[in-house]
């Protein structure tokens, strides 16, 4: 198996194609991103709507460095009053809980953890296990996690009249986008048609157990929609449907507005912060399910999903 000369993306990946060097055309076409390091734009954009309630803006917390950075340079940097907001799907790391809970403690800001309501979320999993099981590879385990996510800030945010929406990300950091690139950008019913075909493919079902899946995928479907239902989520159309709700709040990407050094980010929050990772683990250790989507690319494609996002 070959891999590129650049950024180890190796040939089983979709659309690889190598030149006579070895570089992948993903590193042939690759254009820098464009960071932007423009904190009075983000002042100015936060001036052009005011708070109608007790707080200035919702930050989204998974206790990983970059969204306690975002609430940390919000509340000390920006001044404003924030409120943060976690899900807790079941699976999330006692590490990330208690960097939360201790940076919500040391800059006073209310942090609202939302738990899985009737353990919905592993009912989930569960039965994602199972068809996994059948298939001999891990099928999606994620379970909605993102979109509970973002239906519980949103929940907050509309409770509270709150004006913005701080989340830690940028427009250019996106494992997916950089999985679409061979497919023309973006995602669209015909690309997500032909990931589904090539992933049918990959699982080699025979008979007997497809006829066996078959028996699971209408529980599997039916515990997700009741999980949305239970978290006021949308039961179609998933981020769309919730783009839709009226007196939304404003989704601004904070790494769009400010720059940043890693090291000395890290340095900040264990000094201030009290902030604390796993012995090894510095990035994405907040969700003990991490692991399978990374078991699951790895299988399919010989790189993990933490991999591929490195090699973007």
């Amino acid at each position: 198996m070959d891999r590129c000369t650049t950024c180890i993306i190796p040939s089983t990946y979709p659309g690889v194609v190598f030149d006579a060097e070895g570089r992948c055309n993903f590193c042939q076409s690759y254009q820098p991103a464009q960071r932007a390091n423009n904190p009075d734009a983000l002042v100015a954009l936060l001036k052009t709507k005011t708070a109608d309630g007790p707080y200035d803006c919702v930050v989204p917390l998974s206790g990983g460095k970059d969204s306690v950075y975002v609430l940390y340079y919000t509340v000390k940097k920006l001044g404003l009053r924030a409120i943060a907001v976690s899900y807790d799907n079941g699976f999330v790391h006692e590490v990330a809980i208690r960097n939360m809970k201790r940076a919500c403690e040391k800059l006073q800001v209310p942090l609202v953890i939302k738990e899985s309501p009737r353990g919905i979320h592993k009912r989930v999993i569960r039965q994602s296990l199972r068809m996994s099981e059948l298939c001999g590879s891990y099928l999606r385990l994620c379970a909605d996690c993102g979109l509970y996510h973002r239906a519980t800030v949103l929940e907050i945010a509309l409770r509270y009249k709150v004006p913005w929406l701080l989340w830690g990300s940028s427009t250019a950091e996106s494992a997916k986008q950089y999985e679409l690139s061979d497919l023309g950008g973006k995602s669209t019913r015909w690309t997500r048609f032909r990931r589904k075909f090539v992933r049918a493919k990959q699982l080699y079902l025979g008979p007997v157990q497809f006829s066996k899946l078959i028996l699971y995928i209408p529980w599997y479907r039916a515990l997700k929609l009741y999980g949305r239902w239970l978290m006021g989520a949308p039961l179609k159309g998933g981020y769309k449907g919730l783009n839709k709700v009226s007196n939304r709040p404003t989704i601004v990407r904070f790494y769009d507005y400010i720059d940043w050094d890693v090291n000395e980010e890290v340095a900040v929050l264990k000094e201030q912060l009290g902030w604390e990772h796993p012995e090894g683990k510095e990035s994405r250790f907040d969700c003990f399910l991490h692991c399978f989507g990374n078991a699951r690319y790895m299988q399919d494609k010989h790189i993990s999903l933490d991999g591929t996002m490195l090699c973007n």
